[in-house]
């Protein structure tokens, strides 16, 4: 602090009004310590967070009720690129099924090349029947693991009356 002042006297014998010694002054201070404004704004805002949880929650309640549509398009824009993303990985960038290269995204699928798929959702997600968005946050938050692959929807259903019909 006292580099500070020693330089804030030698600027007031150099300026000529209170308002260019206060902005220097300010510039000098936020310089000093900017790093430690940054940590105390993270720490405040945390802070800030927990002991005001209700009325942040009531406000951003009433948000999303004023907000609806701009809500449905941008979650609607998320899952398109989700969807977009996992197709990429599990068809090494091509964005085509691996059987027949159709790569209309809207009739993508991820496929379970072991035939597992209605197990692993179960364990999952508790049912067989629910995937979808859920599943695609699943790959995603695992790293992509290995063991799936992109079919397209006709493909897809190809190889499951296959699987039932070979019994195997």
């Amino acid at each position: 602090m006292s580099k500070i002042k020693e330089e804030l006297s030698i600027k007031q014998k150099t300026c000529c009004s209170s308002e260019c010694k206060n902005n220097f002054f300010k510039q000098t201070i936020k310089k000093e310590n900017s790093k430690w404004t940054d940590e105390y704004k993270k720490t405040y805002e945390k802070e800030y967070r927990i002991k005001n949880k209700q009325k942040i929650s009531n406000q951003m309640k009433i948000w999303r009720l004023n907000n609806k549509e701009h809500l449905k398009k941008t979650k609607k824009n998320a899952r398109v690129e989700l969807k977009r993303l996992i197709i990429d990985k599990y068809s090494n960038g091509t964005g085509c099924c691996v059987k027949c290269g159709f790569n209309d995204s809207r009739a993508l699928q991820i496929d379970h090349i072991n035939n597992d798929g209605a197990e692993e959702r179960k364990k999952l997600f508790g049912s067989r029947l629910d995937a979808g968005i859920r599943f695609y946050y699943y790959l995603k938050r695992n790293n992509f693991p290995d063991g799936y692959q992109v079919l397209c929807a006709n493909c897809n259903i190809i190889k499951l009356r296959e699987h039932l019909q070979n019994g195997s």
